[in-house]
């Protein structure tokens, strides 16, 4: 056990910019992940029909196939990112998707955008929003709570955490410039959780090795490709 550990494998050769880019997003979520989870060993068959497998061996800790390839052009569907493989003990992700068209990738790094929208990518990939709530799948988990229209993540140690960010933000016994500066802080940190833990939406099942044939989702539709429980055959890995 030591630090967490995100592997990409790109399926086609990208661009030195896009490589980059992937890369310090992975790197980005390997110092926000904290805790290290076991390698496991075997062979995790690729998310693309005709692909060799994403792993043929022991994987430390979780695998991203990526395709930048053309879809439908500029202003169209962006593409899809969410997990592939989950670990049967825990449900967290081994294996995941990153598929975009590459042309919206440009467009995006002309307006800035295009870093941002790969680390939140990602994210869905690593289960952030697509593996809060997978009661359907025959794990008992639900971290998003507050329906369709008003989600937001339920998880212990977050709310715990913003909790005392509001008790410390009311507190009017601040009166100095650092209080002042670290009261602003605090509603910071509180309107940047409000964003990223209110983005979840429950996971879609999609059939194993389909993407290509599945309907394009535009950002935000993001899904997660993991298989019923009811219908796992051999879906799930357990680790060495």
């Amino acid at each position: 056990m030591g630090r967490f550990n995100i592997s990409l494998k790109f399926l086609l050769p990208p661009t030195e910019r896009q490589e980059e880019v992937l890369d310090q997003a992975a790197a980005r979520w390997e110092r926000i992940i904290i805790k290290d989870v076991p390698s496991i060993t075997g062979t995790i068959p690729s998310a693309f029909e005709g692909f060799p497998p994403s792993v043929n061996g022991t994987l430390d800790d979780i695998v991203i196939e990526v395709a930048l390839a053309p879809i439908d052009g500029p202003g169209g569907v962006l593409g899809q990112a969410g997990p592939n493989f989950v670990r049967t003990s825990d449900f967290l992700p081994i294996s995941g998707v990153m598929y975009f068209d590459v042309e919206d990738l440009e467009f995006l790094e002309t307006l800035d955008l295009f870093e941002d929208v790969i680390v939140h990518e990602m994210g869905h990939v690593l289960g952030i929003g697509t593996l809060w709530n997978t009661v359907d799948f025959g794990f008992d988990r639900t971290l998003m709570l507050g329906g369709e229209t008003t989600p937001y993540f339920a998880g212990h140690c977050i709310l715990e955490r913003r909790r005392r960010d509001r008790r410390a933000s009311h507190r009017k016994s601040v009166r100095t410039w650092n209080g002042i500066r670290a009261l602003a802080r605090v509603h910071s940190e509180q309107r940047t959780y409000d964003r990223v833990f209110k983005l979840g939406r429950k996971p879609i099942e999609q059939d194993y090795g389909r993407i290509y044939e599945r309907p394009g989702l535009r950002c935000g539709q993001c899904w997660g490709a993991v298989r019923s429980a009811k219908r796992n055959t051999g879906r799930g890995f357990e680790h060495s």
